[in-house]
């Protein structure tokens, strides 16, 4: 398995010694949950398609939908894996202060919630919340 990832330079090989590793851009990207992107998130996106293809198929042809709700866990997962990266690393420190006024509220005291429209059985809910929580320690509750 790891040879048909090094032929495509998904990791580096090393005839020498035998051994697969990861460089540092690579490692970034796809063995970081915690870093600013967490690729492998994505691939349970493409994984939801693959569950939905039969029903999205017909929807075409009928004119039916699909509701949030409706789709594998996978993309739940995989939702909240990969866009947790993008919290993580842009709400507190680009995205918020980019709000005129939204960080001084919260320094005085303001309130958050994270108020989600859908009806998914599992997360996402709360990263946006969460993270303001961790930061000000002065949320009320989170909303789903």
């Amino acid at each position: 398995m790891l040879n048909n990832q090094a032929a495509g330079g998904y990791v580096e090989y090393d005839s020498g010694s035998g051994k697969y590793s990861l460089s540092p851009e690579q490692a970034l990207c796809l063995a970081d949950p915690n870093g600013p992107v967490d690729l492998p998130g994505a691939y349970y996106l493409v994984e939801a398609l693959f569950h939905a293809l039969g029903r999205t198929e017909e929807n075409f042809r009928t004119g039916k939908g699909m509701e949030w709700g409706e789709h594998h866990p996978c993309l739940f997962h995989g939702t909240e894996r990969f866009f947790r990266a993008g919290y993580n690393a842009n709400l507190l420190t680009s995205w918020l202060p980019a709000l005129d006024g939204v960080v001084a509220k919260l320094e005085r005291g303001g309130h958050a919630a994270d108020v989600a429209a859908d009806t998914a059985p599992v997360p996402p809910y709360g990263q946006g919340v969460s993270q303001i929580a961790l930061r000000w320690l002065r949320l009320s509750r989170a909303v789903d």
